[in-house]
C-alpha cells in the first residue's frame, strides 16, 4: 500500500476547500457575518496574539465541539453559521476544515496564509491575556515557556516547589490507553500544600480496563470534564514545579499524551521531574521493594484508599515532605535528579526531555 505523506493530504484538502486571502477575510469580517476560528494550539495565542474577534477551537477538538451528534458539542457552533478557521501557516486549518465539510458544515473556509500571513500582512493583532479556560496568568505561562527553552534550571531541594501526581488509566499505554483521573497535591519546603482532583472523562465508547484496580465506572466519567476542560488548571498547578510521582515515567506519559491530543502541549515543553521510588535510601527501614505500599510502610505512611488517584498522590506528597529535612546538601542529592547513566551537578537538577 502506497504511503500517503502530510503533504499529500493538505493538498488534498486544499483543492478541497475554500481558500481566502487576507483582504477576503477582512471584507467578511466589516460585513459582520463570519466567525474567526483560531485553532493553533493555546502556546501560539498567548505569545503571538490572535485575529480580532477569534474564537478558540483547538486542532484536537475541533470536530468534537462542532458536531452536534458529540458529546462534546458546543452549542454556539451550529450548520447555519458562517465560519473561517486558520493557524499559523494554513495547513493545519486545511485539514480541520476539510473535516468540518466532511462533518456536513458546507459555508467553512479558511485562511490561506494563516496567522502568519495576517501579521506580514500588518493586520491589527489582538493580545491574548487572561480570559481564556486554558490559562488564567500569561506571564506565569510565558515565564514557564521561555524557561523551557534553557537546558537547566538551578534549583536547590530545599526550596523547590513539587508537584506529586497520580493518573488513574484505562491501560498502560498513553497511545491507546486515555487518563480517567488526576490528582495533584503540592509540597515546599517539606509542608504538603494544596491540593486538586478531577475525574476524566475519556470520549464516547472509551474501554474503562482495569475497572477492578481503579473503581471507576463508564457512568462516574460520563458528566466528568474531559482533559481539554481542565488543562488550564493543570498546567497552572504544574508551572515551575517538579513533577513527583511513583514511577513517574508512566504519569508523565500520560501528561504528555493528553496535552498533545488536546492540542495542549506548547512546542518544546519540559517538566523536569524525580521518581519518588528512589525515596527508599531515606527510608527508617529498609522496604522489601519500591513498590508504593512498600515504601510508605516503611515511612510510616498509611495510604487510605490504594489505586485512588488523590490517596496515592498524598502517599507521594507525604514522601516528598518526609525526605526534605533529610536530604540536605548531601551527594545524593545529585542522585535524586539524575537520569540513569547520566549524573548532573550536585544540587542541581536538569529539566528532562520529552
Amino acid at each position: 500500500m502506497q504511503r500517503t505523506s502530510i503533504n499529500d493530504l493538505v493538498a488534498k484538502a486544499k483543492s478541497e476547500i475554500e481558500e481566502l486571502s487576507v483582504e477576503e477575510v477582512k471584507g467578511e469580517m466589516s460585513e459582520g457575518t463570519v466567525t474567526l476560528v483560531d485553532i493553533r494550539d493555546f502556546r501560539e495565542r498567548l505569545l503571538e496574539g490572535t485575529i480580532p474577534g477569534a474564537v478558540s477551537a483547538p486542532r484536537g477538538m475541533i470536530e468534537w465541539w462542532f458536531d452536534p451528534d458529540s458529546p462534546y458539542h458546543k452549542e454556539e457552533f451550529t450548520f447555519d453559521s458562517r465560519y473561517v478557521l486558520f493557524c499559523s501557516l494554513g495547513w493545519r486549518s486545511a485539514l480541520a476544515t476539510s473535516a468540518l465539510k466532511d462533518l456536513g458544515f458546507k459555508n467553512v473556509a479558511h485562511l490561506k496564509q494563516g496567522f502568519t500571513g495576517w501579521v506580514n500582512a500588518n493586520q491589527t493583532v489582538e493580545k491574548v491575556t487572561s480570559g481564556e479556560k486554558w490559562f488564567n496568568n500569561h506571564d506565569d505561562v510565558k515565564s514557564s515557556l521561555e524557561i523551557s527553552k534553557s537546558s537547566s534550571i538551578h534549583m536547590r531541594f530545599e526550596d523547590t516547589k513539587f508537584a506529586c501526581i497520580d493518573f488513574e488509566t484505562t491501560g498502560f499505554s498513553p497511545k491507546s490507553s486515555r487518563a480517567i483521573e488526576l490528582a495533584i497535591v503540592g509540597v515546599q519546603h517539606g509542608e504538603i500544600g494544596d491540593s486538586w482532583t478531577s475525574l476524566l472523562n475519556p470520549g464516547p465508547d472509551c474501554d474503562m480496563g482495569a475497572e477492578h484496580i481503579h473503581g471507576i465506572n463508564s457512568n462516574w466519567v460520563s458528566d466528568a470534564p474531559t482533559f481539554s476542560d481542565v488543562a488550564g488548571d493543570i498546567y497552572a498547578r504544574l508551572d515551575g514545579s517538579v513533577i513527583v510521582a511513583h514511577n513517574v515515567s508512566f504519569d508523565l506519559g500520560f501528561l504528555y499524551a493528553e496535552m498533545d491530543r488536546c492540542g495542549c502541549l506548547p512546542r518544546g515543553l519540559l517538566f523536569p521531574n524525580w521518581d519518588s521510588r528512589k525515596a527508599s535510601v531515606y527510608a527508617p527501614i529498609t522496604p522489601p521493594t519500591r513498590k508504593l505500599s512498600d515504601v510508605t510502610d516503611a515511612f510510616g505512611i498509611d495510604i487510605a484508599n490504594a489505586h485512588q488517584a488523590l490517596d496515592d498522590t498524598y502517599a507521594v506528597a507525604e514522601i516528598v515532605a518526609a525526605i526534605t529535612p533529610l536530604v540536605g546538601d548531601d551527594i545524593l542529592f545529585d542522585n535524586l535528579f539524575s537520569s540513569p547513566g547520566q549524573p548532573e551537578p550536585s544540587g542541581l537538577f536538569k529539566l528532562r526531555p520529552r
